[in-house]
This record gives structure tokens, C-alpha cells and sequence, in this order.
């Protein structure tokens, strides 16, 4: 029986394609939750206003592109946040910094592996995720610039179209498991993430992953 976290997967699939989520996988942190406990750390703001902010559809329509980087910081400027929209951007790119472990082992799998990347990003995010780990991932799909989020499911559609690639030979690995049931629908198979020693420890025992010819 597979272990809770895997979902059901094909005992002949040879996985040759692993795709990573970025935030809560290769970081340590949700990137806006982070952020926005920094912003009500920082400045005297409508703290329940802000909150409402990153929790709304404002903050959807901003990670599907369909807000402007100007008008999102807008609206967080009128909330009490005084400071230029170049020093928020960058102190949230900030928080794009990889878990150490985390780099260690996407730089070992880029050796033997195509490695991909899906992201509910936000443009200052997605612009510091490209320079950060430029020419690592073969192709890799930010709802900022296509208009869905991972929950609308058609990223992942967009996503397996510019992989090419069988579903049964990949693997995609998120620390949110509502995130996990749209590619597992497509025969994509997946991996809860829940730490760095962990999935080292699923890909070593729990796959059989080869490098492809």
C-alpha cells in the first residue's frame, strides 16, 4: 500500500521529469504570508484592511497578472505602508531565498533530471525566481504570466503541454495537498511535501527513478 502522502502511482513508471512548486518547497515559507507579516510588523496599518488585501480576490487577480505590480502596491500604500514600490518588491524577492538543503538537492537532480517548476508567483517574485536558478529548469510556468493559478487547473495543463512529456514519467512535488489532485487527475504522480529529509528519503525508497537515456 502506498504511504499516505503518495498519491497511487503506476509501479512501472520510470519518472524521468520531476516538477517542483517553489513556495513551501524550495523556500521555507509562503512567500506572501511571509510578506505580509512583515508589512504588519513593520508599518501602522489597517492590520485587518492589509490582511483582507493578501487574502482577497485582489491578491488572486494580482498572481494571475490580471492587476498591475503599480496598482497592487497602490493598494497596499493606501493601507499605511510608506514606502516606494521598488524597496517592497525587492524585500519581498527577499523571501525567495531557497532552504539551503532544498538547493543542494535541485542542483544533484539537475544532473541527472529534466527539472521543471510550476509557481503561484507574482511578477517581482517570478522576475527573482528566473535570475535565481537561470537555465536550471527546462520549462517552468508562473500563473503571473498566464493568467491561472494552480487551483484553476489550467496551468497545469499549460505546464504539460510545454513539457512534452508522457505523465506517467513525471513527478511533481508541492507542500499543499488540495495542489496535488489536478495533476494526479492527469496521471501525473505526486508527492506531499513535508520537509527536505523527507522527500530525500520518498525518492531514495519510495521510486523508481532513473536516469532517463
Amino acid at each position: 500500500m502506498c504511504p499516505p502522502n503518495h498519491v497511487p502511482r503506476d509501479a512501472q513508471a520510470v519518472i524521468e521529469t520531476i516538477v517542483l512548486d517553489y513556495g513551501g518547497v524550495i523556500t521555507p515559507v509562503r512567500r506572501s504570508g511571509a510578506f505580509l507579516d512583515w508589512l504588519l510588523g513593520t508599518y501602522e496599518v489597517d492590520a485587518d484592511a492589509l490582511r483582507s488585501l493578501f487574502r482577497g480576490p485582489r491578491y488572486r487577480d494580482y498572481q494571475r497578472g490580471r492587476v498591475s505590480e503599480q496598482v497592487f502596491y497602490e493598494a497596499v500604500q493606501t493601507l499605511g505602508v510608506e514606502s516606494d514600490r521598488l524597496f517592497l518588491a525587492e524585500h519581498w524577492a527577499s523571501l525567495n531565498e531557497p532552504v539551503p538543503g532544498m538547493k543542494r538537492l535541485v542542483d544533484g537532480l539537475q544532473k541527472s533530471f529534466d527539472l521543471c517548476l510550476v509557481s503561484d508567483s507574482t511578477p517581482e517574485l517570478t522576475r527573482d525566481v528566473k535570475q535565481r536558478f537561470a537555465g536550471v529548469f527546462r520549462v517552468a510556468c508562473f500563473s503571473d504570466e498566464h493568467g491561472y493559478v494552480k487551483q484553476d487547473g489550467v496551468l497545469f495543463d499549460i505546464l504539460l503541454k510545454a513539457m512534452d512529456r508522457p505523465t506517467n514519467t513525471c513527478l511533481y512535488i508541492d507542500d499543499r495537498v488540495e495542489n496535488l489532485e489536478y495533476p494526479a487527475s492527469k496521471g501525473i504522480h505526486c508527492i506531499h511535501f513535508a520537509g527536505v529529509d523527507a522527500l530525500v528519503g520518498e525518492l531514495d525508497a519510495g521510486w523508481d527513478i532513473r536516469v532517463p537515456s
